[in-house]
């Protein structure tokens, strides 16, 4: 017999860490988990609503048709469409950002292209899982993704131009912010000098001024 009240709980814990997921990949850029994960974590959720009809049904219908008084707008920058979010371009080289944990995300600096309005010239390769399971490799051409205002994705790579010798990426050895010798985690690469680093004190600093931290207006020099 299914116990509702344990698939709920289970269900609100799970929500949770999707929830936070999604800040990390889609607003912050720094995901701790591979997309593997994630997807396993979004299959447990629907395989729990679909044993609590009430929720399910209300996630899987249609929203009312908007109301007509409200006023059409004109958006200023295109909505982009499948048909013109993606773009051809070159893999220059491979750059790692380190963040407010340490963690070394890896970004593809691209040869420039325009996708939708749009000058692309980095896309967020997320982890090293994801560049080998993609197999992308510096001087690659690459078709590049971008709809709205998610970062810019590598969708495709074309191989058949890439020289026999190009070598894999590797993650540095050594922070590429302070020079550190980096921590090798199951998924990450991090950064150990947590408050000597200056990108993490950086964005650190940023994250402590947020709006989803203490949401301060400006910071000033004291006299």
């Amino acid at each position: 017999m299914i116990n509702l009240k344990n698939l709920r709980r289970e269900l609100a814990e799970l929500q949770i860490q999707v929830n936070y997921h999604d800040v990390l990949y889609h607003q912050k850029n720094k995901p701790e988990i591979t997309d593997a994960e994630y997807d396993e974590l979004k299959r447990k959720v629907t395989k729990i609503e679909v044993q609590l009809p009430e929720i399910y049904t209300i996630r899987e219908s249609v929203g009312a048709a908007p109301d007509e008084r409200f006023s059409k707008i004109k958006h200023q920058e295109p909505m982009l469409s499948l048909e013109n979010a993606y773009g051809e371009q070159g893999v220059e080289r491979f750059l790692s950002k380190v963040g407010r944990t340490g963690v070394l995300t890896p970004v593809a600096s691209l040869v420039p292209v325009n996708i939708g309005g749009v000058l692309v010239s980095r896309a967020s390769l997320h982890n090293q899982d994801e560049i080998k399971r993609k197999d992308i490799r510096e001087g690659d051409v690459v078709t590049i993704k971008r709809a709205g205002d998610v970062i810019p994705q590598i969708a495709r790579v074309d191989r058949s131009s890439r020289h026999v010798d190009t070598p894999e990426f590797v993650f540095p050895k050594e922070c590429p912010e302070c020079g550190s010798k980096v921590q090798i985690e199951r998924v990450a690469v991090r950064c150990p000098e947590e408050f000597t680093c200056r990108a993490q004190v950086i964005e650190k600093l940023k994250h402590f001024v947020s709006k989803d931290a203490f949401d301060m207006l400006a910071l000033v020099k004291s006299r």
